[in-house]
């Protein structure tokens, strides 16, 4: 498994659409593209303000080639304490052996929250 850690101020982006050239959705496949191995899946964790980078044409780049677990995460959930559906996914993604964990979360808090509770009941 690879862990690639990215962080932006939590005002860095207003509205993703507005501000973003589709550098991150660039870097992201750079990163993919070094990082992968075929028939693997990989866990895509976002917030409404990231979710406007994963578009179908995005995924089909590689769908070819590995499997998603896309997880939707609401702006207020408490991801220390994640709601049924997205502790679901988490655990799948565990069970399936992802490869690579890409988590998009605005809330620099709520990522730090998913994190821990990543840490006590995920690895």
């Amino acid at each position: 498994m690879h862990l690639y850690s990215f962080f932006l101020s939590n005002n860095a982006f207003e509205n993703v659409s507005e501000h973003d050239d589709g550098s991150l959705g660039l870097l992201l496949q750079e990163i993919m593209l070094k990082t992968l191995e075929p028939y693997k899946c990989i866990s895509i964790t976002m917030d409404p303000i990231y979710s406007e980078i994963f578009d179908t044409q995005w995924f089909e780049k590689f769908s070819t080639a590995v499997s998603y677990i896309t997880i939707h995460v609401e702006e207020n959930e408490d991801l220390l304490s994640p709601n049924d559906e997205t502790r679901r996914s988490l655990m799948l993604a565990k069970k399936d052996s992802c490869q690579l964990y890409i988590i998009l979360i605005a809330n620099g808090i709520e990522a730090a929250r998913l994190l821990r509770f990543g840490e006590r009941y995920i690895a």
